[in-house]
């Protein structure tokens, strides 16, 4: 969901996007969510910046073409 909102926005460096919105197009819960979230900035695939207050957080995609491929 994440790159199609970054692609309907002409892929700006980042993009701030609130819980809310995402929640409603996943249809997720905001606890799965929050784990999504958590594993792609685990995996180093996205940065998530909070906002102070109740401001929307920012995202940032990482690039995947400097990540190692492991082959089995």
């Amino acid at each position: 969901m994440l790159m199609h909102l970054f692609n309907r926005a002409g892929w700006p460096p980042r993009l701030t996007v609130a819980a809310s919105t995402l929640l409603g197009f996943l249809g997720y819960s905001y606890t799965t969510l929050s784990r999504a979230r958590g594993e792609l900035v685990a995996a180093g695939l996205l940065i998530h910046t909070p906002r102070p207050g109740r401001s929307a957080p920012w995202y940032e995609l990482r690039s995947i073409q400097s990540k190692p491929v492991v082959c089995g």
